[in-house]
């Protein structure tokens, strides 16, 4: 996974785990003690006492005796809640501190270390991460390593709004295009202000004329991340065009996992888990939609409502027609569109 390089070195609690075939398992504590007993039959824990190694025979499971002796039973549930490895390997120390931490003390020593960057690629990796063990524990699903710094990666690129398009689309600066007959078309874009937790939605839309119906924006409080304020575009987009009562209509915006969890069948888990959902609702009581993705070039005119809006703070919406700032890209977009 090249995108954790950078965090290869970094110290952290050590994390273990025991394989249910290994045919020993060492236990002590990380303390005064921890010193080898007689002729290496067992470790010596901090109040003096022998720990002996338990041996596996036959079918039967190593003895927990030992396990509940040393912990409390809160740590004991933990352990035994651990998914074991379905082949032996050695024990491995991933990585180490000079000083035992909490893991809440060390995941907060950690973000002190990184820059803003960093600790967002840190904190996505152990989203991930999560979310893989989750996945092969309740739903038997395994992806490889490769796949999950895809997945990074890519959720990465569309939290910083540099979604991957493609390089021949993008040379050619992809124009906006007018629906088909009998359709409307919805455009939607979100804008995010992190310090503020501030987003807004801009909507755009137009008929097969290519005419403005309806330009509007609005602001919204307490939004977690700029993947949210696509998410709540979308949504409005979508009720807007509901309320409008248009009998076919294209939702089109230029994210294109939000597009994708929309379209998808399938459940989302995801973040943004209570947007998708509303506007699943919304599609259940109308079966007129489409959703279609754009590059950020065909949708500059959303994209100029909704940061026009974040950085003046008014609200907009306005029926055939549009902003100030907005008229020279309907001109554009009217030129430009091809027919």
């Amino acid at each position: 996974m090249q995108c954790f390089k950078q965090f290869r070195l970094l110290p952290c609690p050590v994390f273990s785990y025991q394989n249910h075939y290994v045919e020993r398992w060492k236990i002590s504590l990380q303390s005064s003690g921890n010193r080898k007993g007689k002729k290496g039959k067992g470790y010596t824990g901090a109040n003096g006492k022998l720990c002996v190694n338990q041996k596996r025979k036959g079918n039967e499971v190593s003895k927990l005796g030992a396990i509940h002796y040393w912990l409390s039973k809160e740590d004991v549930e933990r352990i035994l809640r651990i998914p074991l490895a379905r082949t032996p390997h050695d024990d491995l120390l991933v990585w180490g501190v000079n000083q035992p931490m909490e893991f809440l003390q060390w995941l907060t020593w950690a973000s002190d270390q990184f820059t803003t960057n960093q600790n967002r690629l840190f904190c996505c990796g152990l989203w991930a991460i999560w979310g893989e063990r989750n996945k092969r524990v309740y739903e038997q699903q395994q992806r490889t390593g490769q796949e999950i710094a895809i997945f990074i990666k890519t959720y990465m690129a569309e939290l910083n709004g540099l979604e991957k398009k493609s390089p021949g689309r993008d040379r050619e600066h992809a124009r906006w295009s007018h629906p088909p007959n009998e359709f409307f078309k919805l455009n939607f874009d979100g804008a995010y202000d992190t310090t503020l937790q501030q987003s807004t939605s801009g909507i755009v839309a137009r008929n097969e004329d290519r005419e403005v119906l309806l330009t509007c924006s609005e602001i919204h409080y307490g939004v977690s991340s700029a993947f949210a304020a696509e998410a709540i575009a979308c949504r409005n987009a979508v009720q807007i065009g509901v309320e409008q009562g248009w009998p076919k209509i294209i939702i089109e915006g230029d994210s294109l996992s939000i597009i994708k969890k929309c379209i998808s069948k399938n459940q989302d888990r995801s973040s943004i888990e209570a947007y998708i959902y509303d506007i699943k609702q919304i599609l259940n009581r109308s079966k007129n939609f489409m959703f279609h993705h754009t590059p950020r070039s065909a949708n500059a005119f959303a994209h100029l409502v909704a940061t026009e809006t974040l950085k003046r703070k008014e609200e907009t919406y306005l029926v055939m027609s549009v902003p100030g700032y907005a008229e020279n890209q309907r001109r554009i977009d009217w030129r430009r569109e091809p027919d």
